[in-house]
């Protein structure tokens, strides 16, 4: 799934805010994306995101960043994108 790979980064005992995703498929909109962050149960735990956009294709790169508000958020969201 496009938020597995969220799970590669260790973050257990660090004090990281923000979590890169990748292999996000380029059907995916910046909207989409959050939609399904949230419905995980992360709205209002970020407040930051970015999907860059090929503006050639009108499409995503494949890559976003999510920026939590609190280290632990950064935590939980590993924890539930390792097996999503």
């Amino acid at each position: 799934d496009i938020l597995e790979e969220s799970g590669r980064v260790d973050v257990a005992d660090a004090d990281a805010t923000t979590m890169m995703l990748q292999h996000v498929p380029c059907r995916y909109t910046q909207g989409c994306l959050l939609r399904e962050i949230d419905a995980l149960g992360f709205q209002g735990a970020y407040d930051f995101f970015y999907l860059p956009m090929d503006t050639l294709n009108k499409t995503s790169v494949g890559y976003a960043f999510i920026n939590f508000v609190d280290a632990s958020h950064a935590r939980h969201f590993c924890e539930v994108m390792q097996g999503h």
